[in-house]
């Protein structure tokens, strides 16, 4: 794995980051780049050619946020021994780049990782999802003396297990629209009763 570059001071307007990661020469079937956590948009180039993009870079710096996704880059068979080139853009003081690490490997070895990883926060999310949705039906029919608590601890439990199911990587692959997971995630932040 690459090292992480996460808060790197920058001055000036566009805040474009460079990064420069030799690739092994060992062969692999199907090889795959993944990157847990790039903050704002990315361009992947091998061999002078630009093989992967996730969000638009503008001439006048004028980017827009796409979404904080994983990202999975599928690599040619031509890769080994080569230089990867990472572009970055964050319109941050600080530019946060790539968090995690640069992990190379199969796609099917990376897939089945990941799935077994992030089983158990699949499993709390939909555990969530469901004490969640079990408080709001038990206080529909209900008239208790502080039925707005019950309500409130319903709404909190949902929204943290939607959280959790949002942030899963394998899940954002199958279903590969990130602002969409993007938009299911941040509402869950936001609408935390208080």
């Amino acid at each position: 794995p690459a090292p992480t570059t996460v808060n790197l001071p920058v001055e000036g307007k566009g805040h474009i980051l460079w990064l420069r990661v030799p690739l092994p020469e060992e062969e692999r079937n199907e090889p795959t780049l993944y990157l847990p956590r790039v903050f704002l948009n990315l361009e992947v180039y091998l061999n002078g050619k630009r093989i992967y993009s996730f969000g638009e870079f503008k001439c006048d710096y004028k980017n827009r946020f796409s979404a904080f996704v994983p990202n999975r880059i599928f690599l040619p068979e031509d890769y080994k021994g080569n230089m990867i080139y990472f572009r970055v853009f964050s319109d941050s003081p600080r530019i946060n780049g790539i968090q995690g690490g640069i992990v190379l490997g199969t796609r099917e070895k990376l897939t089945l990782h990941l799935i077994r990883k992030e089983i158990p926060q699949f499993l709390v999310g939909v555990f969530c999802v469901f004490i969640g949705l079990l408080t709001l039906l038990s206080c529909v029919d209900r008239s208790a003396d502080r039925p707005h608590a019950a309500i409130s601890f319903g709404f909190f439990s949902f929204f943290i297990g939607i959280a959790f199911i949002a942030l899963i990587a394998p899940l954002l692959w199958f279903v590969p629209a990130p602002r969409f997971w993007y938009f299911v995630l941040f509402p869950s932040f936001v609408l935390f009763p208080s």
